[in-house]
């Protein structure tokens, strides 16, 4: 297992005055935010208010919007892996809604692809892919198979595992849970908890159930859908979430979980109006 990363705390990113739009479509306006390495966040919202956008951006598979002379060069996404302004980027790992295995390669090559693709030695990929797939609770035996022959939740997994492979620094991740039981998504949520802990990563997940937004996060950011906020920006709420000790399933019992998630739900539906 890697040991969680030591730095000191600083923002490894920083977004300012980020706007997107899709032809006519405004998706995020002036989005500005700032998320201390290490943090877990989450990204809440309605359909079509941009939590997709913003990871996509963020990763860089869009560019963001100038919207206007007078904006020239003012929208900026920074991701630092030190301290220091200048630096190798960090690493990063994206995981998408659906687990988008290869179904020709097995679950092993899937997971080892990145590396692959970078390059890396025949005795680092298998080293590396043979770890990720433990770490996320595969065995060196699911590696062998077809992606067809895992369950949704195994596929999450190796999903999961081929973003971890390159031991990223931050993590992305676009509501991968969704297709899955309400009893499977609990567990991977808690295990997903359990790893951020462990491995110090500064994560950004998207999802649109308050639930499983106020047990995972230490921040939930939630974002206006512009077409009902034509002249808002795009962040709407900035809520911190604390809990004493471990999130584990104990906590889903608690007064105090239920008392965040009825808050949370509460601000949300204030700016659904």
């Amino acid at each position: 297992m890697k040991d969680p990363l030591n730095h000191s705390t600083f923002d490894a990113i920083v977004v300012r005055k980020v706007s997107k739009h899709f032809g006519t479509q405004v998706v995020l306006r002036h989005l500005n935010l700032k998320i201390p390495q290490g943090e877990f966040v989450c990204l809440l919202g309605a359909s079509g208010c941009g939590k997709s956008t913003v990871l996509r951006l963020l990763a860089g598979l869009e560019q963001p919007d100038v919207l206007g002379e007078e904006d020239q060069g003012l929208p900026s996404l920074e991701l630092r892996s030190n301290p220091e302004p200048v630096g190798p980027p960090p690493r990063l790992g994206f995981v998408f809604q659906q687990a988008n295995l290869l179904p020709w390669r097995s679950v092993r090559e899937n997971v080892g692809l990145p590396l692959r693709l970078q390059k890396a030695s025949r005795a680092t990929r298998l080293a590396e892919t043979n770890r990720s797939l433990q770490e996320v609770g595969l065995t060196l035996a699911d590696g062998l198979k077809w992606p067809r022959m895992l369950s949704g939740g195994m596929q999450m997994r190796a999903s999961l595992a081929r973003a971890l492979v390159t031991r990223p620094e931050i993590l992305l991740l676009d509501e991968p849970f969704s297709a899955l039981d309400e009893v499977l998504r609990q567990r991977l949520c808690e295990e997903l908890r359990q790893w951020h802990q462990e491995f110090g990563w500064t994560t950004i997940f998207v999802t649109h159930h308050v639930s499983e937004a106020v047990f995972l996060a230490d921040r939930i950011l939630i974002l206006r859908n512009l077409a009902e906020y034509p002249a808002e920006d795009s962040l709407a709420a900035d809520l911190p979430i604390e809990f004493p000790g471990e999130r584990t399933s104990e906590l889903r019992e608690s007064p105090r979980y239920v008392e965040e998630v009825v808050r949370v739900t509460k601000r949300f539906r204030e700016l659904l109006r």
